[in-house]
């Protein structure tokens, strides 16, 4: 699933007064969740004891790691606007906006940390240099993929009946076929696809926590995974309806 936030850097503007030409009014800063944890499954069935390690967050959650990323994007946020946003929070100048998961709104929680530690002023705790900064979640966000499927049964059974979803499958038998022998699930459409393609990218990204076993670190056959993982995504990213709800009459 996709999952972003947007944190919109804004600059009071008077009215009546010309700016310059080469001041900047408006900062919009997009970016994706740090590194998390597989969505649906940590292991396969056919995986072998030795590879069923703990793993240090739950399913579809940020890792340490991933935490630690979006700190680093938000002290290079600073780096770049600090002056612009007078390395002050000010609540008229910004607004935060991320998807509904818990991932998403963390991602802008750590970027956020960096972005403005407290000031003398906004200090409020001897203990800890971190102010709360308000984060306002859409679920509009995260819903031009098959995260449409979980939350939205009319169009989520419009997609699955479609017949791109049904060429999707008959086009990837081959796959399908090899990853069922292999991963020891059934997978019986193109959402149990998707939720078996995302745990392989996913664990690929992270062998020393969630190793694959070794049919699946070929370089080869990780990038067919994360080129059928968008091509499958794609299918619901390119409903008309989907197009409208998310990006309006365009």
């Amino acid at each position: 699933m996709l999952a972003f936030a947007v944190i919109f850097l804004v600059t009071r503007v008077v009215c009546g007064q010309r700016a310059e030409v080469d001041t900047l009014q408006l900062a919009q800063v997009l970016f994706r969740h740090g590194e998390r944890a597989p969505v649906n499954y940590f292991n396969f069935p056919n995986d072998p004891p030795e590879l069923r390690t703990p793993f240090p967050a739950e399913l579809g959650e940020m890792t340490n790691h991933g935490i630690e990323q979006l700190f680093t994007l938000g002290l290079n946020l600073r780096e770049t606007y600090g002056e612009f946003l007078q390395y002050t929070y000010i609540p008229s100048q910004l607004r935060v906006i991320a998807g509904d998961d818990n991932r998403t709104i963390v991602s802008a929680s750590a970027a956020l940390a960096a972005l403005f530690p407290p000031n003398e002023a906004q200090t409020w705790s001897s203990q800890l240099k971190w102010q709360p900064i308000p984060i306002h979640t859409t679920r509009i966000l995260d819903q031009v993929n098959f995260g449409l499927v979980d939350t939205c049964e009319r169009l989520g059974a419009q997609a699955t009946r479609s017949k791109a979803y049904r060429k999707a499958y008959a086009d990837n038998i081959d796959l399908i076929n090899f990853l069922e022998q292999k991963t020891g699930f059934i997978i019986s459409d193109i959402y149990m696809l998707d939720r078996v393609l995302d745990t392989l990218k996913i664990r690929s990204g992270m062998p020393d926590l969630l190793p694959l076993q070794p049919w699946a670190r070929n370089q080869t056959f990780l990038a067919l995974v994360k080129q059928k993982s968008a091509e499958i995504n794609a299918i619901v990213s390119n409903m008309p309806e989907v197009k409208w709800l998310t990006q309006g009459n365009y």
